[in-house]
């Protein structure tokens, strides 16, 4: 048991347990900025080999401030330095278990009590001639293989079921030069909550944002 704790509190495991920690935080960035947020967060963030590594973190540096007698005048300036990081562990921890994401808009002189949560979801929209049916289901989509969807909605008698066969991040509609194609229009719209989206308009087709449509040279009957 000694031999645990001397392995346990020694400051090569401190050394071992940060140098895992950088390393683990450097890759989320660089999987964050190449697949997407999501697949940051399954593979580090929000995995379970992390949040053991953050308990380790905090095990050791708590005990090696009793083991080596932290509190002493002369060695405050390491003890400021376990608290601190012990401080952002627990505040990683409770934004971990208890907090949640989302986005306020607030005009300038205004404000507001609500808030749009940003949890994952998918919209499934299926227009018939007897009408519309309107799915949305939350899940984390990302390039894992583990990360499947699969939603079916009924409409006019028949079912239809949709599945996900594979998953690009940070996948942008865009206007490509082509001698072979045709003309195309990109628009950016923004309504008067500041909130903005981008799509593109080609002849006969009509796009619709907020209460107003759009078409090129009103080729789309019912445009605004």
């Amino acid at each position: 048991m000694r031999k645990f704790k001397n392995l346990l509190f020694s400051m090569t495991t401190t050394v071992i347990l940060l140098g895992v920690f950088a390393v683990s935080i450097a890759y989320a960035t660089f999987a964050e900025s190449k697949s997407g947020t999501e697949y940051a967060k399954e593979i580090v963030y929000n995995a379970h080999w992390f949040e053991i590594l953050m308990l380790l973190l905090v095990v050791n540096l708590v005990g090696s401030i009793f083991r080596y007698n932290l509190f002493r005048r002369k060695k405050w300036s390491i003890l400021m330095f376990h608290f601190a990081f012990i401080c952002m562990m627990a505040g990683a921890t409770i934004t971990r278990f208890f907090g949640y994401e989302g986005m306020m808009h607030i005009r300038e002189g205004q404000t507001s009590n609500e808030i749009s949560m940003e949890k994952p979801s998918v919209g499934i929209s299926v227009v018939s001639k007897s009408g519309q049916t309107e799915k949305v289901r939350e899940t984390n989509l990302s390039k894992l293989e583990n990360s499947e969807f699969s939603e079916s909605l009924s409409i006019d008698g028949k079912t239809i079921t949709v599945t996900k066969e594979t998953f690009m991040p940070n996948v942008a509609e865009t206007i490509v030069p082509d001698e072979q194609g045709e003309p195309a229009v990109s628009v950016f719209g923004m309504n008067d909550r500041n909130e903005g989206q981008d799509f593109i308009l080609v002849k006969g087709e009509k796009k619709q944002f907020e209460d107003m449509s759009f078409a090129i040279a009103d080729s789309t009957n019912g445009a605004d």
